[in-house]
């Protein structure tokens, strides 16, 4: 998992998201998570979760073109934190829905060696350093990141960082750094399959 700082909200945030937000919770209390409005879809605030998590999902690692707005928090847990910028992460959109209201890993508290990828299958594991009470919230992360689709789709992606044989590590280094590091660390990198 790639460690983020979240950082300060966008200038304007608190108007145009917060206090919006509390309004509509305060004005429809009985609305369901999904009949929100979306106020953290705000341009703004999409654009510099984007910048933060440089483009990548924050649970996967990778970069991603259908990035959107997660709430690490589901809404369904707590309504109440569906507006607060610290609740927000960038999150590739299938494993933002497949995550739905589960315990994940917070990449905004989480170390670098929590989770691992094996370069040769590209599944995520469990890194020798993950604290015990958080096994769980791992095990669901990596249930969802693990998925057949998600799978499918990093062997599609990581295609194109393989050079002759050989893997492009200063490109992984920017779209999946935890791969490039994976494959640094073994004693002869694989050949991507």
């Amino acid at each position: 998992m790639i460690p983020v700082v979240l950082g300060p909200p966008p200038t304007g945030f608190d108007g145009k998201v917060k206090k919006r937000g509390q309004a509509h919770l305060k004005r429809y209390p009985d609305r369901s998570p999904s009949q929100l409005t979306d106020y953290w879809n705000w341009e703004p605030c999409r654009l510099r979760l984007k910048e933060v998590f440089q483009e990548r999902c924050g649970y996967l690692g990778l970069c991603t073109l259908d990035g959107q707005v997660d709430h690490f928090i589901a809404k369904a847990v707590d309504r109440d934190r569906a507006y607060d910028w610290d609740n927000f992460r960038w999150a590739n959109s299938r494993v933002n829905l497949l995550k739905g209201r589960r315990a994940f890993l917070d990449p905004c508290s989480a170390r670098d060696d929590w989770l691992s990828i094996n370069p040769a299958s590209l599944e995520f594991t469990v890194g020798a350093a993950l604290p015990y009470p958080l096994w769980p919230a791992a095990e669901n992360t990596i249930a969802v990141l693990n998925e057949i689709e998600l799978l499918t789709a990093r062997k599609s992606y990581v295609q194109p960082f393989c050079l002759e044989n050989d893997w492009n590590l200063p490109a992984l280094d920017v779209a999946f750094p935890l791969l490039a590091r994976a494959i640094r660390a073994l004693p002869a990198p694989p050949s991507p399959s």
